[in-house]
Formats: structure tokens, sequence, C-alpha cells
């Protein structure tokens, strides 16, 4: 019951926007195929556990032939279930008996305990991969958003295409202000390229060393 109470006053704090995204979520849920949304949730669960701190809305977008707002409010409404259920030992029967009608319409209720014993399935992990996308994200802005798109400039002489460049157009939004829009050449994206590969062996030995310490510490 203590279990029940946490999650009552957990779903009564929703603000009042994000509570119509989350019910606009499970409405577009409930329009995909079971297939669709068997692979988003497994994709969106693997996303989390891996320690993705964002969702590529885009592909989200293409995978269920969605608009890019209804991608965010999928994305909203699934991630509702898997923050309320992962920060207690509620069962998936008690969360759908507190969202239901809040959350979700009565005729989504199959759909939503599917969700729910699926996320009660892997609490554990999911669990601790918010707790540590939590750690992650203190302090400075977060990354929210990183688009690339590719752009052909021609070089003229006089009225004839006389050569022609690739160029890479990068969007990317944080949770703050402002959002940065800039160009770079092929070459800056290798150098990018190198600079995460690097910095990504970086973290994963950082992190193994701390466990190795950890361990011996004990």
């Amino acid at each position: 019951m203590a279990f029940s109470s946490k999650i009552e006053t957990q779903v009564s704090e929703i603000p009042a926007g994000a509570l119509k995204a989350v019910r606009r979520g499970f409405a577009i849920a409930s329009s995909l195929s079971p297939q669709q949304r068997e692979q988003f949730y497994s994709d969106l669960f693997e996303a989390l556990e891996s320690g993705v701190s964002f969702v590529d809305l885009k592909v989200v977008a293409e995978a269920a032939d969605l608009t890019r707002s209804q991608a965010a409010d999928l994305v909203s409404a699934v991630s509702s279930v898997i923050g309320l259920i992962s920060e207690t030992e509620v069962t998936a029967e008690e969360f759908v008996e507190v969202a239901r009608g809040r959350l979700f319409d009565e005729e989504q209720t199959d759909l939503v305990t599917a969700l729910a014993r699926a996320v009660t399935d892997r609490r554990s992990p999911l669990s601790s991969s918010l707790e540590r996308n939590s750690l992650a994200n203190e302090t400075l802005p977060s990354l929210r958003a990183f688009d690339v798109t590719v752009d052909l400039r021609p070089r003229f002489a006089g009225d004839q295409i006389v050569d022609a460049v690739a160029v890479g157009l990068l969007h990317v939004d944080t949770d703050s202000e402002p959002e940065i829009w800039l160009q770079v050449s092929r070459g800056d994206i290798e150098r990018m390229r190198n600079a995460l590969d690097r910095a990504q062996k970086q973290m994963a030995s950082a992190e193994e060393l701390f466990r190795k310490d950890s361990s011996g510490a004990k």
C-alpha cells in the first residue's frame, strides 16, 4: 500500500502540460502495431540501459511512421511509466490501477499493463541506469538533440558548375539555451569522430579502473 501511495503522489504531481503529452503518447501507442510497439520498447530500454541521455526522435518517427511531435509524445508516455515504476517496488497492476484515467484511457489498459509488466521485469537495470544518467547529467546543460544533414554546395565559374563540396549541417540542442547550428567540413567530422572514439575508450577505462579499485577496497 505504501508503494501505491507513493505512485499516487507522483502521478498527481505531474505538470498539466506533461500530462497532456503522456495521454497523447498512449493514444499514439495504441495506433501502432504490436510489432512496432515491442520494437520501440526494446529499443528504448536498450538505449536507457546503455547510458544514452536522450532519444533520437527522428529515428523513432521514421521507424514508427510518425511525425516528430508524435514521436516526442510517445517517448514521454513510455518514459513516464519507466520513471514512475523504476523508483518504487510497485507492481504493474498497482501502477495501472493508479494511472488509469489519469495517464491513459480505459481502452488503453491492456496496452499499458503489458508495458508496465515489461518495465517491472527490467526494473533493476533500468533503475540503475536512470540513477547513473541522473548523475551524469548533473550541473551542466545536457544534450537533448543532435541532428546532422548534408548540403552539397556548388562552385560556379560564370554560369557553369565547376566543383562542389559537401558540408555537414549540425544542430545541437540541450536542456538549456541557446540551441546551436553550425556547419562543418568532412575533415571536421572525421576529427570529431576520432575525438569521440578516443573519449569513449577513455570513459570505459576510467569506469573499469573505478570498479577495480572499489572491488579491491572491499
